[in-house]
């Protein structure tokens, strides 16, 4: 695992979390929180199933939210108490999204209840998909009667692909170095999306358990994104085959058609960034070569030196991305020209005013020939679109 990994450092203090609860016994209370809803929620699935065995959940487990019920749950369980405080007689409750504003009746209402903590052989488990403070009252109050746990977000690419390979080791999948960069890739900080593309490649391939990286192109969903990135290098390229096929598949995805042009608009001026400081020879060229690792070991240590000539609306900045995405967008650069990306994001600011400034409706047809008229380095002519 990465040194300095937050999710490897959380995965290894929630084992020993884990190990505590079976070796020392549980806690009364825990509380997973955190702004990452899909890694809060597995987290304190993971408890519960490990303290509820399989055979005893469907009486020994409830699972509530906070509502008129889950109120009710709650109340129900303060209330009731075992008589034998056994392994075998346990009773776990699991809270999602409790009150946390302070001062509103429901939450004073939920600290009362906390504070006094469940009854002996009771565990309650809060699931708060959302960040609080050590000085909110709710985490102060669960420190004191239990365990908060926080659950980091996927912020760095040891995290993402630390994560995608446990992942895939659920799913008894295996894959190469390549193939789970590529998924980082594909999937983003998203890991709920991470698991469910774990899954789906589990089912396409049983009974094999390698994935390939053809496999990742035939089965994963790339978020929308990563698409725009994808039609940026087509555009850039003047790959028109591939233009319609990228254009075709963000309409499948549901992607708002003006969207699409202004990540365009966005990704386009990016590549011409990376262009201009290919030029300058301001980049590793050998870090480059050697692959999305060693290009982003040099990022780390360069971004001081070449932030400075770059947009500081993180929106517009070729930094302001993953390791991965600036490295693609590298890659791509490398292979055209400043004069033809300027060709290209004139034309493209051309037709985003012209679509931004007029009561045409965007339907995809319009995108379509903006963004194979800007790979032609031509002005759309978006005056003849129907309104």
């Amino acid at each position: 695992m990465p040194a300095g990994s937050a999710y490897a450092e959380f995965s290894s203090a929630l084992q020993t979390l884990l190990t505590a609860a079976e070796t020392t016994g549980p806690a009364p209370v825990y509380c997973f929180l955190g702004a990452d809803e899909f890694l809060v929620s597995q987290s304190a699935r993971v408890l519960a199933y490990r303290l509820i065995p399989a055979e005893r959940r469907p009486l020994q487990l409830t699972w509530a939210s906070w509502d008129d019920e889950g109120r009710a749950a709650l109340q129900e369980f303060m209330a009731s108490r075992s008589l034998f405080v056994l392994p075998e007689e346990r009773s776990v409750l699991v809270l999602a999204d409790p009150p946390t504003a302070a001062g509103q009746g429901d939450f004073e209402e939920f600290l009362r209840a906390l504070g006094a903590g469940p009854p002996p052989g009771n565990i309650l488990v809060l699931i708060v998909r959302q960040e609080l403070s050590e000085r909110h009252p709710l985490r102060q109050t669960v420190s004191r009667v239990g365990v908060a746990v926080p659950v980091p977000e996927l912020r760095t690419a040891g995290d993402r692909r630390n994560f995608i390979r446990r992942r895939l080791t659920h799913e008894a999948l295996r894959a190469s170095p390549a193939v789970v960069q590529q998924l980082d890739w594909l999937v983003g900080n998203n890991s709920r999306g991470a698991a469910q593309e774990a899954h789906k490649l589990a089912l396409y391939l049983y009974p094999d358990n390698t994935i390939k990286l053809q496999d990742l192109e035939m089965v994963v969903s790339p978020t929308a994104e990563v698409r725009a990135y994808e039609l940026a290098d087509a555009v850039a390229q003047a790959e028109c085959a591939q233009v319609l096929r990228l254009v075709g598949r963000l309409r499948e995805a549901g992607t708002e058609p003006l969207a699409v042009v202004n990540q365009l608009c966005r990704g386009m001026r990016r590549l011409l960034q990376a262009r201009l400081l290919l030029d300058r020879s301001l980049v590793d060229a050998r870090a480059l070569a050697g692959g999305a690792d060693a290009f982003a070991r040099w990022l780390e240590g360069a971004s001081a030196s070449l932030s400075p000539m770059l947009p500081e609306d993180p929106s517009e900045n070729l930094l302001a991305q993953s390791r991965y995405a600036v490295y693609r967008q590298f890659l791509a650069a490398r292979n055209t020209t400043a004069a033809a990306l300027t060709q290209a994001v004139q034309a493209l600011l051309h037709a985003e005013v012209l679509l931004k400034s007029t009561t045409y409706l965007i339907a995809w047809d319009a995108v379509t020939e903006v963004a194979l008229c800007t790979a032609a380095r031509a002005r759309p002519p978006i005056l003849s679109l129907f309104a």
